[in-house]
């Protein structure tokens, strides 16, 4: 597990710990970009990248249906970086239509938003679904996105 990972347990766990004292304003002004479908996202990357893709979707639900969500309209770029991680997990379980629709809604969030580690997380879905370009639906998809 990357040291991010554990950077963002450790997070959570101090801001968990400074809430329940009751000084929640005070976790807020320190971790303000912190919330709970943050640290699913994070989870559900961590997930994947353990080899662990229906737990990673799991998370990845949590964190757009928690009462405390993911903002994709305050955070559009990190958004569309795990939408692409989606769409991964979605892969690796051989669902090539929730890949795609993932991947399709990543792009769509990236549309006019500048970043070198969005760019670099989609060409490297592409080119995984580049090995399914024979399905109708990636075939659709890479040819659109091309």
């Amino acid at each position: 597990m990357g040291s991010w990972a554990i950077e963002w347990a450790r997070a959570w766990r101090m801001w968990s710990i400074v809430r329940t004292r009751g000084e929640e304003t005070f976790a807020r002004w320190v971790m303000y970009w912190v919330n709970s479908g943050e640290v699913f996202q994070a989870a559900a990357s961590a997930a994947l990248s353990l080899g662990e893709p229906q737990r990673a979707l799991t998370y990845f639900s949590a964190a757009a249906t928690h009462h405390d969500p993911y903002d994709p309209e305050r955070e559009p770029r990190g958004t569309a970086i795990y939408l692409a991680r989606q769409a991964e997990a979605y892969l690796a379980l051989g669902d090539l239509d929730g890949a795609v629709e993932a991947a399709q809604r990543s792009i769509d969030l990236l549309g006019g938003v500048t970043s070198a580690r969005g760019s670099e997380t989609l060409t490297s879905l592409r080119s995984k679904l580049t090995r399914h370009r024979a399905i109708p639906v990636v075939k659709s998809f890479l040819n659109e996105t091309a």
